[in-house]
Order: structure tokens, then C-alpha cells, then sequence
């Protein structure tokens, strides 16, 4: 494969996984169901989340004052929004530059197909690697200002428990798996029909 193809196969993995983030990224009932499983106070989750959710949003990129949260909290949310506006314009920039890339590639039916096929084996990864140093990493690297660690007893910690993400990103694995299989699937579906038409 050329050195573009195997990016191409690259990106379409971004791609999968970013649209699984995106779709959950604010289904309150989602949010909902986890709060009930994470056994944290469901009131108190629903309204942050809710006014969150304004915030995020909004086109105002200042500070929040939530009332609840302190200002080292505020300020990571802040930092939270960046990053949430920032992976969507990743999202349409890579997706973009697939449509065409693609229009262009050769081996188009080679690329989906690696694509899916280490995307579905790619969640194992995550499986295997602690959740707890891949959660600091994370963090270390997005949010390099340290201002994301906080107390036990704060509202953040106490609402968006560190099981809370641990099931979001299984969610977001799980999600990214069915899209990759049900990708996989029409790939090799189009291909086989492909190749009879040709031998009409």
C-alpha cells in the first residue's frame, strides 16, 4: 500500500472512533443511565450536566462561574470546552480530507478493510493497559496546565467519578466495534458484488 493509503487507513480509524465519541458526547439519557450505575447523587449529576451542556454550546470561551464548582473547577471546564470544539473540527477535517483522499485512492476496498479490521481489534488494547494511567495520561497531555486533579469531595469528582469515564470509554469502544463490524460487513458485501457484476 502507498504511504497515502495507509493514511487514509488511519484516519477512517479516527474517524470511527471520534463519530462513536460525538454521538454519545451529549445524550443525557446516556449520562443518565451511567449516574445510576456510578450510584452518585442523580439530582445534583443531571443539573451539572444539564447546564454543561449550555455551556459547551455557547459561543463564549471565558471562564464559566458555576455556582457549585470552584474556580479551579470552572477553569477546567473552560479547558473542557476547547478540547470538545477542538475534536469536532478534527472530526470534519479528517473527514474531509477522507472524501478526498478516497476519491483519488486506488485500493479502496484494501483500505476499508484495514480500517475495520484494526479498529475492531484495536479496543483490546484498552483492555489490556490499566484504565487509571491511561485516564492521567491523558489528561497529562491535553490538559498540560494541571489544573484537571482535584480533591475527593469536590463536585467534579464527585459527579463524574473516575468509574463514570472508565464506562463512557467502554461506550465509546463498544460503539466504535459495531461501526467498524457493520462497515466491514458492506465493505466485503459490495466487494463480492462487485467482482459477480464483473464476471456478467
Amino acid at each position: 500500500m502507498r504511504r497515502l493509503d495507509k493514511c487514509l487507513v488511519v484516519v477512517i480509524m479516527l474517524l470511527i472512533y471520534l463519530f462513536a465519541f460525538l454521538t454519545l458526547l451529549y445524550d443525557e439519557d446516556f449520562y443518565t443511565s451511567l449516574f445510576i450505575k456510578t450510584n452518585v447523587d442523580l439530582a445534583q449529576a443531571k443539573s451539572l450536566t444539564k447546564e454543561l451542556f449550555i455551556l459547551f454550546k455557547s459561543n463564549d470561551y471565558s471562564i464559566p462561574a458555576v455556582k457549585t464548582l470552584t474556580f479551579k473547577e470552572n477553569s477546567h471546564i473552560r479547558d473542557v470546552k476547547v478540547l470538545l470544539t477542538a475534536s469536532v473540527i478534527i472530526f470534519c477535517f479528517l473527514l474531509i480530507s477522507a472524501i478526498v483522499g478516497l476519491a483519488g485512492a486506488k485500493q479502496r476496498y484494501k483500505i476499508f478493510l484495514y480500517s475495520c479490521v484494526l479498529s475492531i481489534f484495536l479496543p483490546i488494547l484498552f483492555f489490556i493497559l490499566n484504565f487509571y494511567s491511561l485516564f492521567n495520561l491523558f489528561h497529562l497531555f491535553f490538559f498540560p496546565q494541571g489544573n484537571w486533579s482535584f480533591p475527593q469531595g469536590t463536585v467534579l469528582v464527585s459527579v463524574y467519578t473516575l468509574e463514570f469515564f472508565q464506562l463512557f470509554a467502554a461506550k465509546i469502544l463498544l460503539l466504535g466495534e459495531i461501526i467498524s463490524c457493520i462497515t466491514l460487513v458492506c465493505v466485503i458485501i459490495f466487494k463480492v458484488y462487485y467482482q459477480q457484476q464483473q464476471n456478467i
